[in-house]
């Protein structure tokens, strides 16, 4: 009776300890929280849709659709900007209403959810002729 209780014991403990080697394995337990930035082709209350070039110049551009939910966070950086990715204190808080349709933004994401969304300042538009 010892003997089997001391193997159930020992198959227990062997249990947790590699139920917490996966958990670690996957980041101890909390989602992976990526960024990609892009150019907004969709935007609508309950989605964003961003197309971006992955694999250098020459790459197609692909379009991703990240949810947005009423927790999802819109930074929007000041005029003059700098600081980038959020930092110091040229960011402040936004809504949806400050993306728009061709702006370039970073989405902060979890799965297909955006957490947060940062509108950078946006470059001046050229008009016809300027810069080439």
């Amino acid at each position: 009776m010892k003997t089997t209780m001391t193997m159930t014991l020992c198959a227990m403990v062997l249990a947790l300890v590699a139920a917490q080697s996966a958990i670690a394995a996957e980041g101890g337990g909390k989602p992976q929280v990526t960024k990609q930035g892009g150019t907004v082709t969709k935007i609508d209350a309950t989605s964003i849709t961003i197309s971006a070039k992955s694999g250098g110049e020459k790459a197609a551009a692909q379009e991703t659709t990240y949810n947005l939910a009423p927790t999802t966070q819109f930074m929007v950086q000041a005029a003059g900007g700098g600081g980038g990715e959020g930092k110091g204190s040229n960011w402040n808080n936004g809504t949806i209403a400050d993306v728009k349709v061709g702006d370039r933004v970073v989405v902060y994401y979890t799965g297909n959810n955006a957490d947060k969304i940062e509108i950078p300042t946006q470059p001046a538009q050229k008009k016809g002729g300027e810069g080439k």
